[in-house]
């Protein structure tokens, strides 16, 4: 059984999975189903995410989607002007960028 057949099968109550960046379809079927599994994407560019993804992240999975970077292999510079180009409306792009992060992680966002 693969890892993501295990996450798929798993009962993960009170287990929060934040998934790396690499998506397909499949994974984004198991972040709709499980609600406390996320991605953070890093490491590429967004501009390279499949089309299911980059239509998802300002509707289904609003709220699951994470900013990274692999800095200084990407500027910010050069990551924010991508993601802007995805054509995300600007509540989108803040949500990607802190709020869905803050979501995750309430102790980070208490501390400033």
């Amino acid at each position: 059984m693969s890892d993501r057949q295990r996450l798929a099968n798993a009962d993960a109550d009170g287990c929060t999975v934040v998934a790396p960046a690499f998506m397909d379809d499949d994974m984004i079927a198991v972040m709709l189903h499980k609600p406390d599994v996320w991605l953070e994407l890093h490491g590429w560019s967004p501009k390279y995410l499949g089309d299911a993804l980059k239509h998802e992240i300002s509707r289904r999975l609003k709220h699951k989607v994470m900013f990274g970077a692999d800095y200084p292999l990407f500027t910010y510079e050069r990551l924010t002007a991508d993601w802007e180009g995805l054509g995300l409306d600007q509540a989108s792009l803040q949500r990607v960028y802190t709020e869905n992060a803050k979501r995750l992680f309430p102790s980070l966002a208490e501390s400033g």
